[in-house]
């Protein structure tokens, strides 16, 4: 658990009641968090399993492995979620030190958004990072943690880094031995934000909303003289969106002297109220290193800290609630105002419920309410919407969440295949039909690989086909080579399921002006060796 200022910032999170007045859509919750009257179990929601490196040490060019395991233990289902990864050097000088950051699995620095558990659903993951040619010898801390949507927070808190122990979801350690570095790094006990040194592991600094940002820091180099690239972003809240405010980001390119540093600014005019993030990433080859500072900008800027169903899938005729989480982010003594909408839509975009708040004042501590309805139809695919609307109905704040019963992990799910006959004639359309579902019998969709095999056991069709609940489709026996046994195979990616069913192939059958035809044929066959005899007897 985290100890210093990330323990109270994770008890004023845990001791946060709903200030939020009542409305006549929703009911006030008594907490945002689950236990407490909530449906929000941060930091808990989410258990790791056999989190640890496979080695204590590691020397350049080996890579990192973590194969561990995550169990759903929030009641409300979790979706739409991922991991993210940072990996800190613990600097005896500077303290932890961010070296990189990524997402496994994901592709061009998004997310791998495969993370979708209901209460006691595991899964199994793993986490692979290279150690760089010239990492620098010592201890390093490889942190995780759970993101869902854009950015709600399950597991730690990604826009607090450093420690120890920082806000991680889970973290483990394991040592680097090198004795050639080559390495870069952000000095943090320089590193000022207007005019005044910034405190990294605390309360974020407050400014107004007439102050100008001004940051300055090093880009210190270990190792052989080198260019670095350095990209300067901000980001409203954190950057897990990877959305920066465009017109202030900056690229710029560095000579760094050999052991030697490089001095960097970077300013912006006045921001509006909220959180912000200022990030600083440099790259030289394959050296990289990462500056994360948090500041708030004092005022009104009410966002939504979480949101979701209490359950899924849905049953014709149940109750579910709809809820959310909000507060005030640009500050922690002020309200700000906003109306909260929610609206569920099933499959096909139709809406099953919404419900709009009238203006609340939002408080600075999370705060929530839900709203209960009953769909009148089984759904097992929707989307749930949750904005944030000033007096005007301008969005504030906005997030779509999908809900797709398939995407969870499904115990003893089964794989069916029919087919309307066991016989058919080379030619012929052969119908099938795929069907996917839970031991309950609700359908699930899946992606299936669909193989028609030959006697010989050669595939002679093959087929990619995405299934929404149920599939059918039909298999063109033209392309049958010969008659005999045939094998149609299907298997379902996701869940490796597969399913499969013989039938026989066999030749066409004669026509009757076919048959007539070869009557004929074999008459005057017959005609011509009876002349054929009468001739030799005379």
């Amino acid at each position: 658990m985290a100890d210093g200022p990330a323990a109270l910032l994770l008890l004023a999170i845990a001791l946060a009641v709903a200030a939020i007045p009542v409305d006549a859509a929703f009911e006030p919750l008594a907490s945002c968090f689950e236990g407490e009257g909530g449906h929000y179990n941060f930091h808990n929601g989410i258990i790791f399993g056999n989190f640890h490196t496979e080695q204590a040490a590691y020397s350049p060019g080996e890579e990192v492995e973590i194969d561990y395991s995550i169990t759903g233990n929030q009641l409300a289902p979790i979706i739409d979620s991922f991991v993210r990864v940072q990996v800190l050097f613990e600097d005896a000088v500077q303290g932890e030190q961010l070296a990189d950051e990524f997402f496994p699995g994901g592709v061009a620095g998004k997310p791998l958004k495969d993370v979708n558990l209901r209460y006691g659903d595991r899964v199994d993951k793993e986490i692979r990072w290279r150690v760089p040619a010239g990492a620098r010898p010592g201890n390093y801390t490889i942190k995780a943690y759970i993101i869902s949507g854009d950015a709600f927070n399950l597991a730690g808190l990604s826009f607090v880094p450093y420690g120890p122990p920082g806000v991680p979801g889970i973290d483990a350690s394991f040592a680097v031995k090198n004795a050639d570095t080559s390495a870069i790094s952000f000095d943090k006990l320089v590193t000022t934000f207007n005019g005044k040194p910034y405190l990294f592991s605390t309360f974020v600094p407050i400014i107004g909303p007439d102050d100008k940002i001004s940051v300055t820091t090093q880009l210190a180099n270990h190792g052989p003289a080198k260019t670095a690239v350095v990209a300067m972003e901000i980001y409203e809240w954190d950057d897990v969106s990877g959305k920066p405010i465009d017109k202030y980001s900056t690229i710029a390119s560095v000579e760094l002297p050999a052991g030697g540093k490089k001095a960097l600014d970077f300013s912006v005019p006045a921001l509006g109220p909220n959180a912000y993030e200022l990030r600083m990433a440099a790259t030289s080859s394959a050296e990289n290193a990462v500056l994360k500072m948090r500041f708030a900008v004092a005022g009104q800027k009410p966002r939504l800290i979480y949101a979701g169903l209490d359950g899924f899938p849905m049953l014709a005729g149940s109750q579910y609630q709809a809820f959310f989480c909000a507060s005030n982010a640009a500050e922690s003594t002020s309200f700000a105002a906003g109306k909260v909408r929610l609206t569920f839509t099933d499959r096909d975009g139709k809406t099953v419920f919404q419900e709009t708040s009238g203006l609340l004042d939002i408080p600075p501590q999370p705060s929530g309410m839900a709203a209960a309805f009953i769909p009148a139809a089984q759904i097992t695919k929707g989307t749930l919407t949750a904005e944030i609307l000033d007096g005007n109905d301008a969005v504030l704040d906005y997030v779509e969440l999908p809900y797709d019963y398939s995407l969870f992990p499904a115990k003893d799910a089964q794989l069916r295949l029919t087919m309307g006959q066991d016989s058919y004639v080379i030619g012929a359309k052969a119908g099938y039909a795929v069907d996917l579902t839970d031991p309950a019998g609700l359908p699930l969709s899946g992606d299936l690989l669909i193989e028609l095999r030959a006697p010989d056991g050669r595939a002679v069709q093959v087929d990619e086909q995405r299934m929404e609940d149920h599939f059918e489709s039909m298999l063109d026996l033209a392309k049958a080579p010969s008659p005999g046994t045939y094998t149609l195979v299907v298997r379902e990616r996701s869940k490796d399921l597969m399913a499969q069913q013989q039938f026989s192939v066999t030749a066409a059958a004669a026509t009757d002006t076919n048959l007539l035809a070869i009557a004929s044929a074999a008459l005057l066959a017959l005609a011509a060796i009876g002349l054929l005899l009468r001739g030799r007897k005379r």
